[in-house]
């Protein structure tokens, strides 16, 4: 239902925009050189419509949420300081790990 309406709705534009041209041309008579701007404008006009088109028309997906399973154990460690040393540049300091 969606897709007829959106198709009767460019079908208008695409009917009222041609005959407002046509009209605009029996008044003011056929002008060499003017058409390729139109001509653009139309293609360019029926690519971004067409995106636009395409992209509704596409499902969207949303990622489901994904079970991770939780370690039974986990390790207790600690981060303790072994000592101070010089590196030649500056004071660094040493730490070390220590998982129970």
């Amino acid at each position: 239902m969606r897709k007829l309406v959106v198709g009767l709705a460019v079908a208008a534009s695409i009917l009222a925009s041609s005959a407002h041209a046509e009209d605009w041309r029996y008044r003011h008579g056929p002008r060499p050189g003017y058409g390729g701007g139109a001509i653009v404008g139309g293609i360019v006009g029926g690519m971004i419509l067409g995106g636009m088109l395409n992209q509704m028309a596409q499902p969207q997906y949303v990622p489901q949420p994904q079970y991770v399973p939780q370690p039974m154990y986990q390790q207790e460690c600690q981060r303790v300081l072994v000592g101070n040393f010089w590196n030649g540049y500056r004071w660094v300091q040493q730490w070390q790990m220590i998982c129970q």
